[in-house]
């Protein structure tokens, strides 16, 4: 077992210390999103693959959409109700 300390990187040490409450509220909304889709997903055994196949996408579109790193907007909102799954991701959602 390694006892050793981690020193915390300067560099994210620098951006944490940095970062906005706005940037970080942006942040949180998406993560708060993509966990709610991905467990949309998960309670209806629907693998994202196979959910990117229903709405003809790309599979990476939907693991972005799933990380979290991309906004939620009316596109990626509506793209994601255009589905024959009966997936359906709410504007409540995203406050």
């Amino acid at each position: 077992m390694n006892n050793k300390k981690r020193i915390p990187s300067q560099v994210l040490t620098d951006i944490i210390k940095n970062r906005s409450e706005e940037s970080y509220e942006e942040a949180r909304k998406r993560m708060k999103t993509a966990c709610v889709f991905y467990d949309l997903l998960k309670e209806r055994n629907i693998t994202p693959q196979k959910f990117a196949e229903s709405i003809g996408v790309d599979y990476s579109l939907v693991q972005l959409w799933l990380s979290g790193n991309v906004p939620f907007d009316d596109y990626v909102i509506a793209s994601i109700n255009a589905n024959p799954l009966g997936i359906y991701l709410s504007k409540d959602y995203l406050s």
